[in-house]
């Protein structure tokens, strides 16, 4: 479980920042208004349901304990 969570994490790392990279360019580019037209699409939605609710699930699954 611990892989997994590790792998959720670093797909959240990753979305947030080519998110804020995305924004950036656009308001650098003066297409801030399509980039947020672009991000309220239901593609993204999705992906945000998606990843909140593989999160919750990954907090309340609890890790094994390790054989010693």
């Amino acid at each position: 479980m611990t892989n997994l969570r590790t792998a959720l994490a670093a797909l959240v790392v990753v979305l947030l920042v080519l998110g804020w990279g995305g924004a950036a360019f656009a308001a650098m580019n003066g297409t801030a208004t399509e980039w947020a037209v672009k991000m309220d699409a239901a593609p993204i939605r999705t992906l945000a349901l998606v990843v909140l609710i593989g999160a919750t699930i990954a907090a309340f699954v609890p890790e094994r304990e390790a054989a010693s």
